[in-house]
């Protein structure tokens, strides 16, 4: 594999941690035995380049994902077929050294399938029409990169019976305070209602690094579990004094703490305690640390850098419009293994939200450049999709709950966007027959390619 990234005209830290990852991540989902793998970057004078959803991986993946689509056509072999004779499964270490502790991908793949009807005719109605696949592998964390790549949170029970979680990890619209909350709710028996999450603040806020590779539902949820059992204890431990009944006999359900005999609300037990041990704190921490992982180019990046390993099969259904090129894509299912489902509702915005992006970085989303100027600085000429391009997304979620995410969970930010473009190029190339080896593959480039197609075909004829 030869990897050559556009650095743009200056330089920073974010394309060679792209240009890297993109070189590890290409020998990680399938049981690769030899792998040799050239990166570089290269300035140009272009807008400098920096990261983005994904962080090199949906690059990767669109080349290797399109190369898997080929040599299943060389081989006359079904592109699913292929995929499940050489995917990475549960017990596999990677070739670049990553443990998969759990995999859904054959389900994945399976599943997905069976939704998007991948052996059913496909529609004559003068148009083209395909089916794509794609695979992707990705990370919840990246404890390779950094000295510490955990996280810490903490949780404490104020007079009123409320509870207030404070973490470091800060919300970008990826959903991370409903799950803490809904975590801390789980543990301590209580309604979620009862729970806030406070809003980062950096003077009482936990330290953490912030939410980069899918990290916060793993690592900062394996925080906040280990913080509300610790509190959970604590509150079983001083309700016992409280009712003088052994700590075996508390339980805390439904807000409220019982006994065999009777139940009281949390808020009696917080008033007494407020009252009677005044001087002490309904109040804990926890910690979660996936320990260091040392990679670097000496031992060519081999280690397990990740906690867990989120896996994913997508699938896209066409149509093109041979007198324009235009693209349609009819259905989109999206089959994702995230250990366990903590928020279903979550989860979904996620897919819908990256499948979304992830088809304007297949067919539209193109800087242009005159006279060594961005042409398209805005979002009038820069095109992207619109609640009006959205097709029918079907997100499947498979269960194969990670020994080490909090109830079994592995991300979900990063990998709806990342095989997204891979299944859409393989899709028209099965409506075409022809292979797009760049992206965005928009209507003039399809519309040309075909004119060429025909030119060709005449001249022979």
């Amino acid at each position: 594999v030869k990897i050559i990234g556009d650095n743009g005209a200056y330089n920073s830290l974010a394309p060679k941690i792209v240009c890297t990852n993109m070189a590890i991540r290409s020998d990680c989902l399938y049981r690769y035995k030899h792998t040799e793998t050239e990166a570089y970057l290269v300035y140009t004078n272009k807008v400098p380049s920096s990261a983005y959803r994904g962080y090199g991986n949906p690059q990767i993946t669109f080349a290797q994902e399109s190369l898997l689509d080929i040599l299943a056509r060389k081989l006359n072999m079904d592109p699913v077929e292929l995929r499940l004779k050489n995917i990475i499964h549960q017990g596999d270490i990677t070739i670049h050294g990553w443990h998969i502790r759990s995999s859904g991908l054959e389900e994945c793949l399976i599943k997905g399938a069976e939704e998007i009807g991948w052996e059913k005719d496909k529609n004559k109605n003068g148009k083209m029409h395909g089916r794509g696949v794609a695979c992707m592998i990705h990370v919840s964390g990246n404890r390779g990169a950094l000295d510490w790549d955990g996280s810490e949170t903490m949780i404490r029970l104020h007079e009123d019976g409320s509870i207030v979680v404070f973490s470091g990890e800060s919300e970008l619209g990826q959903g991370i305070r409903t799950v803490l909350a809904q975590i801390t709710a789980e543990e301590l028996g209580v309604p979620i209602s009862s729970v806030k999450v406070a809003q980062v603040d950096t003077e009482i806020s936990p330290f953490v690094l912030g939410p980069y590779s899918t990290k916060t539902t793993v690592l900062a949820g394996n925080a906040t579990r280990i913080a509300a059992k610790k509190l959970k204890d604590m509150i079983t431990k001083k309700a016992a004094v409280w009712l003088n009944v052994p700590d075996s006999e508390i339980r805390l359900e439904d807000g409220k703490i019982k006994t065999d005999k009777k139940e009281y609300d949390l808020k009696e037990f917080t008033e007494w305690f407020h009252t009677h041990e005044g001087r002490e704190s309904l109040f804990a921490r926890g910690i979660f640390d996936p320990g260091r992982v040392r990679i670097s180019a000496e031992n060519d990046f081999y280690g397990d850098i990740s906690a867990n390993y989120p896996l994913a099969a997508h699938f896209a259904e066409v149509e093109v419009d041979p007198e324009t090129g235009e693209v349609t894509i009819l259905n989109y299912v999206a089959a994702h293994d995230i250990g366990k489902v903590i928020n279903f509702n979550g989860a979904k915005g996620q897919v819908i939200g990256g499948v979304m992006q992830g088809i304007g970085y297949a067919i539209m989303e193109e800087i242009l450049y005159k006279d060594g100027k961005v042409a398209n600085p805005d979002l009038v000429n820069y095109l992207i999709p619109t609640s009006m391009d959205t097709p029918k997304i079907k997100p499947l979620f498979i269960e194969s709950l990670d020994p080490v995410g909090p109830y079994g969970a592995k991300g979900i930010g990063e990998p709806t966007l990342i095989p997204v473009a891979a299944a859409v190029a393989n899709a028209i190339y099965d409506a075409t027959g022809i292979r797009f080896t760049s992206i965005p593959i928009t209507a003039e480039k399809i519309y040309m390619a075909l004119k060429r197609k025909r030119e060709k075909s005449e001249d022979k004829s």
